[in-house]
C-alpha cells in the first residue's frame, strides 16, 4: 500500500463527508507565520531537524470550510554523505534527488497508518513516496521558520492513479492550503 492509498484518500474522503473543523482549532497552530519568523532558505534547512506536530489545512474544496488535519507527527534528521550521494543516482523506479538536505518520516498519531517518508530536497519538503508510480507525495513549500517551527503552503498534485473525487464522483481540485509545523519538545 502506498501513501495515497493508506492514508490520504481514506482521510480525505472521510473529511469530505464530515463537517469542517471549527476555526478555533487553529489557535494552537496558527497558519499565519509569527512576525518574528525568518524567510526560509536552503542554508537554514538544518534548523528543521527535530520532531514537529504538523497541521495541514485544505482550502481547495468548493462548498466546504477549511478542513484541518492536525494528527500528523513529522520527524526530520540529517542525511549521511553516502545516502546523499546515492540519492542523486539515476536508476529505474527511482526519482533522483537534486540536493537531499534532510530526511525522516511522517506518521498519523491516530495510530491507523504506517510511517511514510519525508525529505527536504532542494528546499522543498516532500511527504510520502516520491518513487511510487501510483501516488504522489504532498509538496510543502516552507516559507517562514522560527524557533517554534515553520510555516508555508502545500499541495498534492495527484499525479498517480489515485485522486480525490467530490460527492458526485467528479475529480476534485488538488488538495492544497496552508500548513504549520510546531516543534515538539521531547521530555517536557
Amino acid at each position: 500500500m502506498t501513501w495515497i492509498h493508506a492514508f490520504a484518500i481514506p482521510a480525505l474522503l472521510s473529511l469530505l463527508r464530515a463537517p469542517a473543523t471549527p476555526q478555533g482549532a487553529q489557535a494552537s497552530c496558527p497558519t499565519v507565520p509569527a512576525p518574528s519568523g525568518t524567510p526560509f532558505a536552503d542554508s537554514l534547512a538544518g534548523e528543521l531537524r527535530g520532531t514537529f506536530r504538523l497541521t495541514m489545512v485544505t482550502t481547495t474544496y468548493p462548498g466546504t470550510g477549511p478542513i484541518i488535519d492536525s494528527s500528523l507527527i513529522l520527524t526530520l534528521g540529517e542525511v549521511d554523505s553516502a545516502r546523499r550521494a546515492q540519492a542523486t543516482e539515476r536508476r529505474m523506479g527511482f526519482v533522483p534527488r537534486k540536493r537531499l538536505l534532510l530526511e525522516g518520516s511522517v506518521v498519523s498519531n491516530s495510530g491507523d497508518a504506517r510511517a511514510q517518508p519525508a525529505e527536504i530536497d532542494d528546499g522543498i519538503l516532500y511527504l510520502g513516496c516520491r518513487d511510487c508510480m501510483d501516488a504522489s507525495a504532498a509538496v510543502l513549500q516552507v516559507q517562514v521558520i522560527s524557533e517554534a517551527g515553520f510555516w508555508g503552503s502545500w499541495r498534492d498534485y495527484q499525479t498517480g492513479i489515485g485522486y480525490v473525487v467530490d460527492r458526485e464522483g467528479r475529480r476534485a481540485p488538488d488538495p492544497a492550503g496552508p500548513f504549520c509545523a510546531i516543534r515538539v519538545r521531547l521530555g517536557k
